[in-house]
């Protein structure tokens, strides 16, 4: 072989040796931006799981400042000049951010054994609620529209439900527990 052909084998055996380490490192850097791509993609799950939770806690948070309590309602009867006690209630939000479509509604309870919740009974009586958004700080007292009068000695409890500001239904229930109220109307 003369040294022409030397250099040209020479040529081309570096060339195979740069194709061969190209593609290992073009092989690597895909190994490398697989494995980058798939932590993105766990961070970005990490984060939103974080996002749900934060929006979760706050929506709790306001839910746990949405109070109502049952309470006795005079409510003036249309032609006998004075006020009748009706069954009502008291619902307050005492969070920072305003509720929605307030739903309210009454049910008679009795006391259980001693050192046990009170039991409802009954059905429930939805509450005239005129104004379906309650803004924070503020308190509305919905009333029975019936003609059904208060009797004396009864006990109730006062169950609302209402939409969040996070666009989330809540129920409270009689003892103030949030969860699913199954309404018997």
């Amino acid at each position: 072989m003369d040294t022409g052909e030397w250099i040209d084998l020479g040529a081309a055996v570096g060339a195979v040796l740069v194709g061969l380490v190209s593609a290992g490192i073009a092989r690597n850097a895909a190994i490398w931006a697989k494995a980058a791509a798939k932590s993105a993609d766990k961070l970005a799950e990490l984060e939103q799981a974080r996002d749900n939770e934060r929006a979760e806690a706050a929506s709790r948070e306001q839910a746990a400042k949405i109070t109502a309590w049952f309470k006795i309602t005079p409510v003036a009867s249309e032609g006998m000049g004075r006020h009748l006690p009706r069954r009502g209630a008291e619902v307050r939000n005492g969070s920072d951010a305003p509720t929605w479509d307030v739903q309210v509604h009454v049910r008679q309870r009795r006391s259980g054994p001693a050192g046990s919740p009170p039991e409802f009974t009954g059905p429930f009586v939805r509450l005239r609620v005129d104004d379906l958004t309650l803004p924070p700080g503020e308190h509305i007292n919905p009333y029975d529209d019936s003609n059904a009068l208060y009797n004396e000695g009864e006990e109730w409890g006062a169950f609302v439900q209402f939409r969040d500001a996070n666009d989330k239904v809540w129920h409270r229930d009689g003892l103030l527990r949030p969860g699913p109220l199954d309404l018997e109307v």
